[in-house]
């Protein structure tokens, strides 16, 4: 299966015990194409809070063409952040190794891994 990256959304979202965030749930606080260009929220927003020690999570989207049915289809990732730098006003972080998966799109869908090794 040919999969693609058409947009990697670093979607931030800050826990709610954080001073800077009033509401009761996760908030996404910056967007950005797979080109880094922006797509929605503040880079500065985001500084703030990176800055103020509020546990960030990233996550991106893959596109790609469901095998059973050739519709559109798409699966979300998330992890936290556990490494955050900050330089010239831009956030870069690291995340915990991650095994390769593939989606089985059975009834119910499910994820198995494809290697066993870290990727």
């Amino acid at each position: 299966m040919k999969t693609t990256i058409t947009t990697i959304s670093l979607l931030y979202c800050l826990l709610v015990s954080n001073p800077l965030h009033s509401q009761t749930c996760y908030e996404v606080v910056y967007e950005a194409d797979k080109e880094g260009k922006k797509v929605a929220g503040s880079l500065e927003k985001l500084n703030e809070h990176v800055k103020a020690g509020t546990p960030i999570r990233i996550g991106w989207v893959l596109k790609f063409v469901h095998p059973l049915t050739s519709e559109p289809t798409e699966m979300e990732h998330w992890a936290d952040a556990s490494f955050i730098t900050l330089l010239d006003g831009h956030v870069f972080t690291q995340v915990q190794s991650i095994y390769e998966q593939g989606p089985s799109f059975d009834s119910p869908p499910s994820i198995y891994l494809t290697t066993g090794k870290p990727n």
